[in-house]
C-alpha cells in the first residue's frame, strides 16, 4: 500500500524519528509519497527552511526514495468539497491529494482524523 507523507511525517522520517508503530507501517509501505505542498511548506516556512537548503532538501528527497506528487488541477479542485476542519492551505492540499490518490497520510496533525467522515485514513495513532 501506498502511504502519502505529511511534512511532519517526512522530516521525522529523515530524523529516525517516527515512532515504532508509524515506521512498521512505513516499512511495510509498497510507496511513499511526499506532496510537493510539503517540499513548498518546508521552503516556506523559517523553522524548517533553517533546517534545509535547497540542495540539502533535494538530496534528502532523493535519498529517503520517496516519490514527490505534484499538485494537479484535480487536487485543487478537490479543495471545494473539504470541510473546514483544518486552516492551514498544505494540510488541506495533501488532505484532498490523499483523498484523490486513494492513500492513507501519515500525520500526528489531530486535526486530520477528523476528515476520516470522508473517507481519509490516517497512520498515525
Amino acid at each position: 500500500m501506498a502511504l502519502l507523507l505529511d511534512t511532519n511525517a517526512f522530516i521525522r522520517l529523515l530524523g529516525g524519528k517516527l515512532p515504532l508503530k508509524v515506521e512498521r507501517k512505513v516499512q511495510k509501505s509498497t510507496e511513499l509519497i511526499l506532496s510537493v505542498a510539503s517540499v513548498w511548506e518546508i521552503t516556506m516556512k523559517q523553522e524548517l527552511s533553517k533546517r534545509f537548503t535547497a540542495s540539502i532538501l533535494a538530496e534528502k528527497i532523493v535519498e529517503s526514495g520517496v516519490r514527490v506528487l505534484p499538485i494537479t488541477l484535480a487536487h485543487t479542485m478537490a479543495l471545494y468539497n473539504l470541510p473546514g476542519h483544518h486552516a492551514d492551505p498544505f494540510d488541506r492540499i495533501i488532505i484532498a491529494q490523499a483523498l484523490l490518490e486513494g492513500c492513507p497520510v501519515v500525520s500526528s496533525d489531530q486535526r486530520f482524523p477528523a476528515y476520516r467522515t470522508i473517507g481519509l485514513h490516517t497512520i498515525w495513532d
